[in-house]
């Protein structure tokens, strides 16, 4: 099933029969095709854990802002317990729930595309190579970055008020959607020498934060932090030296570096062909550079990837390419595509582990 999606999508990215149309017929039928095998799987990763969390939504949940303690006194973020208490208003469904929720995400990250990439097949295709599977298991993580995603291209066309709102969507459906806050300011850090001091320090800082995160955890412990149900969890990734690994050691670390660097090359040509750009690179970079420091905490440093530098590139990297014509650009479409196409092949085997009824259609 997967390996038909990704056919068609290379196909139509090769043949980019879309090519005059931002968001034509062929960008609507993958938006479906996604929305399907995402809203109808039934098995993988953390899928029984969200099926627990959805049955455990009742009357007697306690509300909060942004935590809601359900039945079995489990914390979760609000905005996934209303999103489940809406659904079962309609059909006491987990499956449907599921559906519904990918409906939402998916569409989400696809109208950011419409609205601010210049190739909308092309930031399909690069969401497609890693980006998509947050939507096939961590599908809060999925939510959050697609709400942090609009809220980035709303706060670019001067939306504030919208953009507020999907920020705040997005920490109510994780709550590491906060680390979106600070770049409602990014102005004051968008300048491309700035930019790469905060990248190179980062990089140097590294070890120090990387060897402290041992007498942290011991500091945690000694202090009892660990009695508390987050304490617990702060103190398991830092002692758990399998969830984080020295940032040189990361493929992603030295692919991302490479992206940071062109972009601040062709930061003036990808500003002048794209008001996005400027707060995109910005975002990249400095989401990129702040989870290079924390790398000691390994899921730390993977959720502010996978919130503030994966959605950003589904956007930066069309606007790269759409600043260069003729070879240069031909060039880059075929290294986007060779990019592509390795990021599947390296996360195949992740994505072989979700399940999904269409499997027995196709």
């Amino acid at each position: 099933m997967f390996k038909l999606l990704y056919i068609l999508l290379f196909l139509a990215v090769i043949i980019d029969i879309d090519k005059k149309s931002r968001m034509g017929l062929l960008s609507y039928i993958f938006l479906f095709l996604f929305i399907s095998v995402a809203g109808f799987r039934y098995l993988g990763v953390d899928y029984g854990c969200y099926e627990y969390l959805f049955n455990n939504v009742t009357n007697k949940c306690e509300y909060g802002i942004l935590k809601t303690t359900l039945a079995d006194g489990y914390s979760i973020e609000t905005g996934f317990v209303l999103f489940a208490y809406f659904s079962k208003s309609f059909v006491k469904n987990f499956q449907f729930f599921i559906f519904i929720y990918a409906f939402i995400s998916i569409l989400i990250k696809f109208i950011a595309f419409k609205i601010a990439s210049p190739s909308v097949l092309y930031s399909i295709l690069i969401f497609s190579s890693y980006y998509f599977y947050k939507d096939l298991g961590q599908i809060r993580n999925a939510m959050s970055s697609g709400m942090l995603l609009l809220s980035l291209v709303m706060l670019a066309n001067k939306k504030r008020l919208f953009s507020l709102l999907c920020n705040f969507f997005a920490i109510l459906n994780h709550s590491m959607g906060i680390c979106g806050i600070p770049f409602l300011f990014y102005r004051k850090i968008a300048n491309p020498k700035f930019l790469i001091i905060i990248l190179l320090s980062c990089i140097l800082i590294q070890p120090l934060v990387y060897h402290l995160s041992g007498y942290l955890a011991l500091f945690s412990l000694y202090f009892g932090v660990e009695e508390d149900r987050i304490g617990k969890r702060i103190v398991h990734v830092m002692e758990d030296s399998s969830l984080s690994v020295p940032f040189y050691m990361m493929n992603t670390f030295y692919i991302f570096f490479i992206f940071s660097l062109l972009f601040i090359y062709a930061y003036k040509n990808m500003k002048e062909n794209s008001k996005y750009s400027e707060m995109l690179i910005t975002v990249f970079i400095c989401g990129f550079s702040a989870s290079i420091s924390i790398q000691g905490y390994g899921i730390f440093a993977s959720r502010l990837r996978e919130l503030l530098c994966y959605p950003t590139l589904c956007v930066l990297l069309p606007i790269f390419m759409n600043c260069y014509r003729g070879y240069k650009k031909g060039f880059i479409q075929i290294t986007l595509i060779l990019y592509s196409f390795y990021n599947i092949l390296a996360n195949y085997s992740t994505f072989s582990n979700y399940q999904s009824l269409l499997q027995f259609v196709f």
